[in-house]
């Protein structure tokens, strides 16, 4: 559902799941959404149980939830996730904003919660070629190195 009906020609900076470099999407798709509560911008996600289709967490991760703004609202107003069934648009290589829990430093290893699909460091998931691109706080917004 198009939540949206006008767009800025300019989209923010900084926004969790926001892409950091639009020259360095390497790997993306698209696919349907499992998850009753749906999925949150810039969340991990693992192939569902269907074809095409993900869920939040788990434990094969596909890749990151990529915010779109055809689903979300007007900007600091609207949803900020995908609804199940949504189509949602999920970076596997490339780079991502996302908020870091626990914080890291520059190179260290990305990982993820496997039931909220948070990004972090030291957390139940391993991201194997995933990493923090720039020291980041506990709770605030850093990049992600993708490659998934």
């Amino acid at each position: 559902m198009v939540a949206q009906t006008n767009y800025d020609i300019y989209m923010s900076e900084g926004v969790e799941g926001g892409l950091a470099t639009s020259s360095k999407i390497v790997d993306s798709g698209s696919y349907s959404v499992e998850t009753a509560a749906g999925i949150n911008y810039g969340r991990v996600v693992s192939r569902g149980a269907t074809d095409n289709a993900v869920v939040l967490g788990g434990a094969t991760p596909l890749g990151v939830s990529m915010r779109s703004v055809t689903t979300e609202g007007e900007e600091g107003t609207g949803a900020i996730s995908y609804d199940q069934y949504d189509t949602a648009d999920v970076l596997r290589e490339g780079y991502i904003y996302a908020v870091c829990v626990g914080g890291a430093s520059a190179g260290d290893a990305a990982t993820y919660d496997t039931s909220t699909g948070q990004l972090g460091t030291g957390q139940s998931g391993t991201l194997t070629g995933c990493t923090w691109e720039q020291t980041v706080a506990t709770g605030e917004l850093g990049v992600v190195r993708v490659k998934l």
